[in-house]
């Protein structure tokens, strides 16, 4: 098993009587949920368990899934909220120039000239483009994840250099 996981999905509620949940999908790979895809958990105050799907269903960024160790509503219930991780050793390679959510928050956002802006805390999904949002002691920045604006991403440094557009600081 990896030392590290990565979260790809969370259960957000039950649906019905018989085990089923609803769960958000934090991938861009739908057949991350395929039948027979194992999936560890980490309950509060517990060591990571595995779910394996039985089924499942997606329509945009969420979907019916229904894990063979959940049966009804009651254990459906006590899994709500819970992340839905795999190994680090199980992701897709993505293209040069391209990374995961994982990778992106928590680096620090520097301007061209040196300034620090603040860390990254959540990367906002939208139609035209991601939205990072770069947290600070004063304010919240969003900045728009385009060529325009981000000029460098560096994960070894753990830094990110964004242009300062006029308008958008």
């Amino acid at each position: 098993m990896a030392d590290e996981f990565i979260a790809v999905g969370k259960i957000v509620s039950v649906h019905g009587t018989k085990g089923l949940t609803k769960v958000a999908s934090h991938t861009d790979f739908p057949e991350r949920f395929a039948k027979g895809q194992i999936f560890y958990v980490y309950p509060p105050h517990g060591k990571y368990q595995t779910l394996k799907v039985e089924h499942a269903s997606f329509r945009g960024d969420f979907g019916l899934v229904k894990f063979e160790e959940i049966n009804n509503r009651g254990e459906a219930n006590e899994i709500v909220e819970y992340w839905l991780e795999v190994p680090s050793n199980e992701t897709k390679k993505l293209p040069k120039g391209h990374f995961w959510i994982y990778q992106i928050i928590g680096l620090d956002v520097f301007t061209e000239e040196g300034e620090l802006l603040g860390i990254i805390k959540e990367i906002i999904k939208t139609p035209a483009n991601d939205v990072y949002v770069i947290s600070n002691e004063q304010t919240e920045i969003l900045i728009p994840a385009i060529k325009e604006v981000i000029k460098k991403i560096d994960l070894k440094r753990k830094r990110m250099v964004v242009s300062r557009i006029p308008g958008l600081f």
